[in-house]
């Protein structure tokens, strides 16, 4: 096994109390400025016994620049990439070959305690799209959300048309020469979801993008943009900001 440039470094780190504190408690939270987070995750796996550490990242982006940092602290095979899958659940399309390749080979090691990374690294992040969707209109944006949320946005008066949480599409495919049938959405609607953002009659839609979890959502208001931010609350919840 090669050895990491500055492997020793989180050792150093065995009697900072933050870190020690974030062991024991199951519950704890351990504030890091960025810069310090991969040298801050290397001790934490080096001190614990229990192996994988598994870390969250907002973005695909994120989760592969830190994994490419850790390895300057622990060992290249103690380190592990879990792609996202590129495609949704429900798209007729496959990931590249490469991708399915890394993810198999991480559940792979995760067969046996010999050859388990130390730490698994992974990235979530929202997913934006048109479908045909029972009950909704045609123009209607569904944000998915990494939280399972998913929210059905109005392209036409800026309006929330639903949101749904422990959410997924049950697939029909929409093209006319398979299915004249729409897809649907299951799960549990949340309350009180439907209500107007953009309230004034001159909106236009420009454009929709993800950025990490969360949606963002273009607009001119008023001859001015206008961005309205669709982004995961919790387990089963969103919120909603503009600027």
């Amino acid at each position: 096994m090669t050895s990491a440039p500055l492997e020793s470094l989180p050792g150093l780190l065995r009697s900072e109390p933050g870190l020690t504190r974030a062991l024991g408690e199951p519950d704890a939270r351990l504030a890091v400025v960025e810069v310090a987070r991969p040298i801050a995750i290397a001790a934490l796996a080096n001190l614990s016994n229990r192996q994988p550490l598994v870390v969250a990242c907002p973005t695909g982006t994120m989760a592969a620049q830190l994994a490419d940092d850790l390895m300057q602290f622990v060992p290249e095979d103690d380190v592990a990439l879990f792609p996202g899958w590129e495609t949704l659940p429900f798209e007729r399309v496959s990931p590249s070959v490469e991708t399915m390749g890394q993810r198999l080979k991480v559940l792979w090691r995760l067969g046996n305690k010999d050859r388990s990374p130390k730490i698994i690294v992974a990235g979530t992040e929202a997913k934006i799209v048109r479908k045909w969707i029972k009950d909704l209109p045609p123009r209607a944006l569904l944000c998915l959300l990494p939280n399972k949320v998913i929210v059905a946005y109005n392209t036409v008066d800026g309006s929330i048309l639903n949101a749904w949480h422990s959410a997924e599409i049950n697939q029909t495919p929409s093209l006319p020469d398979r299915s004249q049938k729409p897809s649907e959405i299951k799960g549990a609607e949340i309350p009180e979801s439907t209500r107007p953002i953009l309230k004034s009659p001159s909106s236009r839609f420009i454009a929709y993008e993800a950025k990490g979890a969360a949606a963002l959502i273009h607009s001119i208001v008023d001859g001015k943009p206008m961005t309205i931010t669709i982004a995961p609350k919790g387990e089963a919840a969103f919120s909603i900001s503009t600027k």
